[in-house]
């Protein structure tokens, strides 16, 4: 065997191991990718299960309020942690959505169920009062886009 037909096996194994390394890298990202979504909707999970738990929790309170009885000052905090822990799930959905995590379908349904809160006038106040502290830029002018769009 001469050395140019060594070099031609060489450089086709070479070649081989490419393509080997590609396929295995692809497989490889597809599964981090598959698992990162997954990480996120558990994420989402949590997070709305957790203002199940808070509104079963405080759901006298929360009822109290809502009927529009006077609330004293520590109600109306337990008011604004529903309204802050809603916003905050919209907020998580609406990143997630715009980087491709969470269906548009999913989306959608969560932001039906933000414009339902925001019928409530105590929730409504709480997002005119705090809607610039802490949250992004572009989920604000969602939800203010959105809140016009449907109240005109």
């Amino acid at each position: 065997m001469n050395w140019d037909a060594i070099g031609a096996i060489a450089e086709t194994l070479g070649a081989v191991a490419v393509v080997a390394t590609l396929v295995y890298l692809s497989s490889q990202l597809r599964q981090n990718t598959a698992a990162m979504r997954a990480a996120k909707l558990e994420s989402w999970a949590a997070t709305g299960s957790a203002i199940s738990q808070f509104r079963a929790l405080h759901s006298e309170v929360l009822a109290k309020a809502f009927s529009g009885e006077a609330t004293s000052p520590s109600e109306m905090m337990i008011v604004d942690g529903l309204a802050q822990q809603i916003f905050l799930l919209m907020e998580v959905t609406y990143l997630h959505h715009r980087d491709g995590a969470i269906e548009r379908d999913v989306y959608e349904a969560r932001l039906e169920g933000l414009m339902s809160a925001l019928d409530n006038p105590l929730i409504r106040a709480q997002w005119d009062q705090t809607k610039g502290y802490g949250m992004t830029r572009g989920f604000v002018q969602m939800v203010d886009k959105t809140l016009l769009l449907r109240d005109a």
